[in-house]
């Protein structure tokens, strides 16, 4: 739904029309396909499939008709917002954010807190479709290692170093609940062998969601925790 843009679906009646509309973070329809009837039958796969416009997809929505006046509506969201940042460079061996690397987490602590005002402002728009705890969006933060070092001083050290920047963004007001977890040597962003120095595997995502962000570069939902 979020990186590969599509969205697969099946019915159990024959479908007579359909309506699709999949929302950005501002609450707009930035894609919309409708259709009339004949085109998909019970049991089959509807795959619907959308152009990347540079919009974060918020909500995706489905609205079926039958031909013996049966009807369908299905809702999903599943906002993953990564928030752009300059890696903060921490001395080896330690999780200790210095002074001079402050600005770097101000600005993306400011970008969190533009994001999640945009996550309010698009539930609004989208009037009660989005209700309750499960919907309350969340910030998380995972931190990562190069493959220097024995794995599991790595996998400590990824967390403390996640634990550090979360923190930071609570100091700094950012409002929503925030979690960390440390990856280690896992999900590196440039494959290497063991003992290898490479700068951009010492990194941290951080990712806006309403529930723990999946995928390889992240844990089990278990995982996290609260700082």
């Amino acid at each position: 739904l979020v990186f590969k843009r599509q969205a697969i679906y099946s019915s159990s009646f024959d479908v007579a029309s359909y309506k699709l509309e999949v929302y950005n973070t501002d609450g707009d329809v930035f894609h919309r396909d409708e259709g009339g009837g004949g085109q998909f039958k019970a049991g089959e796969r509807i795959t619907f499939k959308w152009s990347d416009k540079g919009d974060d997809v918020f909500l995706v929505k489905l609205h079926l008709e039958g031909e013996q006046g049966q009807f369908a509506d299905h809702i999903l969201a599943p906002m993953a917002i990564e928030i752009p940042h300059t890696e903060v460079v921490f001395d080896s061996g330690k999780a200790i954010i210095k002074g001079e690397q402050s600005p770097l987490l101000d600005e993306a602590a400011a970008v969190a807190m533009n994001k999640l005002a945009s996550v309010e402002n698009a539930k609004a728009a989208v009037g009660n479709a989005l209700s309750g705890n499960a919907y309350v969006p969340k910030l998380f933060i995972s931190g990562y290692t190069d493959t220097v070092g024995k794995p599991g001083d790595n996998q400590r050290l990824s967390e403390q170093r996640a634990k550090a920047i979360a923190e930071y963004f609570h100091s700094k007001g950012v409002w929503s609940e925030i979690y960390f977890t440390g990856m280690g040597e896992k999900g590196l962003k440039v494959q290497t062998a063991d003992s290898v120095d490479e700068e951009k595997n010492r990194r941290a995502l951080y990712v806006i969601s309403f529930q723990p962000p999946v995928g390889p570069a992240f844990p089990a939902p278990g995982a996290w925790k609260r700082a």
